[in-house]
C-alpha cells in the first residue's frame, strides 16, 4: 500500500506533520495493540505462543509463527519459539511498526519507543526496567515548533547485538549504541557510537564523559570540550591533566576545571555503576 510524502519524509528523518488523520489513526492502532498485549500480561493464562502473537501485532508484523507440533507440549512450544523477543508488560510504542528486535531481545518493563524513525535492536541485547528510547524530535526555533502545529522530525535508533542497556536509560535521536556495549543504570545517551565498550552513568551531577575506547558519552546533558577524553579513574583534555582522587572522592583539576566534573561520588560508587 502506497504512503503519503508526508509520511515518506517522516521515515527519512524530514520535518514532517505528525497531526495527519493518517499518522493519528497508526497511532491509535499501536495505543490498542499495546493496551492489549498490557492487559494480557495479567492473565495467568497465556500462554507463550498468544504472547508472541499479541507482541507481533504491536509491531505489525504479519509473518506467520512455525505451527504448534502434534502432540506438543506446552514446554516443547515454548521452545520452538525460544528465538523470538521476549517483552515484559507495560510496554509503549507511537507506531510499533518501526521497531525492529533481533533474536533473543528481552525488554523489561516500562519501556517506551518513539519510532519516529527505525529503531532496530540487535539479537541477544536487554534492556533493563523503564528504558526510553526517543526517535522523534523537535525544531529548536519555537516559531517554527509551534506546539501540535509544527513540523516534526527524527533520527534512527540503532542498538547493535549483545548491548546491555541499565535501568532508566535514555536514549536520544540518532544514536548507534556498538555490539557488545554497556550502558550504566541512568545514563542519557546522547552521541554515542562506539563497540565492545562500558558507558559509565555519572548521574545527574556529573559532566559527560568519553571512554578511551568510544566516542563522546552523555550522562547530564553537557558537552565534553574538543580532545577531552576520561576514563573511570582519570580525566584528560588539551593543555592539562586532572586526576580522580580515590582518597578524596572527587575530581580535581590543574586547569580549566569548567571541563571536569566536581562530583561527589566515589571511585568505587563510579565502578559500580557498570554492574547496574
Amino acid at each position: 500500500m502506497p504512503i503519503s510524502e508526508n509520511k515518506a519524509r517522516s521515515l527519512r528523518g524530514e520535518l514532517y506533520h505528525a497531526f495527519t488523520p493518517e499518522l493519528v489513526a497508526e497511532r491509535r492502532r499501536c495505543a490498542r495493540a499495546c493496551t492489549k498485549y498490557n492487559k494480557a500480561g495479567e492473565d495467568e493464562t497465556m500462554t507463550r505462543r498468544r504472547q508472541v502473537e499479541l507482541w507481533k501485532d504491536v509491531v505489525g508484523d504479519t509473518r506467520p509463527l512455525p505451527p504448534r507440533k502434534e502432540g506438543s507440549t506446552e514446554a516443547d512450544d515454548e521452545e520452538l519459539l525460544g528465538s523470538e523477543p521476549w517483552v515484559e508488560a507495560p510496554f509503549h510504542a507511537d507506531y510499533g511498526t518501526n521497531v525492529r528486535l533481533g533474536e533473543g531481545v528481552f525488554i523489561n518493563f516500562n519501556c517506551t519507543i518513539i519510532d519516529t524513525c527505525l529503531v532496530s535492536i540487535g539479537s541477544r541485547t536487554l534492556l533493563a526496567p523503564n528504558v526510553s528510547l526517543y526517535s522523534g524530535t523537535h525544531p529548536l526555533d519555537p516559531d517554527l515548533r509551534n506546539g501540535t502545529n509544527g513540523p516534526e522530525s527524527g533520527k534512527p535508533i540503532t542498538i547493535e547485538e549483545d548491548v546491555w542497556i541499565g535501568g532508566n536509560v535514555t536514549i536520544c535521536p540518532g544514536v548507534t549504541v556498538g555490539r557488545g556495549s554497556t550502558v550504566g543504570a541512568g545514563s542519557v545517551v546522547t552521541k554515542v557510537s562506539c563497540t565492545t565498550s562500558h558507558i559509565l552513568s555519572l548521574r545527574k551531577t556529573c559532566a559527560d564523559t568519553c571512554a578511551p575506547e568510544c566516542g563522546a558519552i552523555h550522562g547530564c546533558g553537557r558537552k565534553p570540550s574538543k580532545g577531552y577524553q576520561a576514563s573511570a579513574e582519570k580525566y584528560h583534555y588539551r593543555g592539562g591533566e586532572s586526576r580522580y582522587s580515590k582518597n578524596r572522592g572527587r575530581c580535581l583539576s590543574s586547569r580549566r576545571r569548567d571541563r571536569v566534573c566536581r562530583c561527589s561520588r566515589s571511585h568505587k560508587d563510579l565502578v559500580a555503576s557498570l554492574a547496574r
